[in-house]
């Protein structure tokens, strides 16, 4: 199946996590939550929004958790946050380049944060 940018019927409902990846400039790869990290992200058709990632292993008790808005731009998914664990994701707005395989959903992140940019991926629930 070919890869495809998600509309925005293609994201209603609930989604868990399966990896998070950052490739490094020396061919590697970082887990910044772990190897085998959980989470959850649900759309709603009303345009809310909330996520949460936690952390495995060496980085057990990493959390990543905001609630707000979404839409979609393109092929990116923007999210508007509200309210974050984390003060300074609150107001921010993130930008996700996506694409749907299957019942699979890779994020990547369209701002360099660290080395790389996070790919994330999620599976529908």
């Amino acid at each position: 199946m070919n890869p495809r940018p998600p509309k925005r019927e293609d994201l209603l409902g609930i989604w868990r996590l399966v990896s998070v990846e950052t490739p490094t400039r020396a061919g590697g790869i970082e887990h910044p939550f772990g190897r085998a990290p959980t989470g959850t992200i649900v759309y709603l058709a009303n345009g809310s929004m909330a996520v949460h990632i936690d952390g495995s292993d060496e980085a057990a008790g990493r959390l990543r958790a905001y609630a707000g808005s979404w839409r979609i731009e393109g092929d990116r998914v923007v999210h508007e946050v509200e309210a974050s664990v984390e003060p300074e994701l609150r107001g921010v707005r993130l930008e996700r380049r996506a694409e749907l395989e299957g019942d699979r959903l890779v994020y990547r992140t369209v701002e360099a944060q660290g080395s790389g940019h996070p790919v994330v991926i999620w599976r529908r629930a």
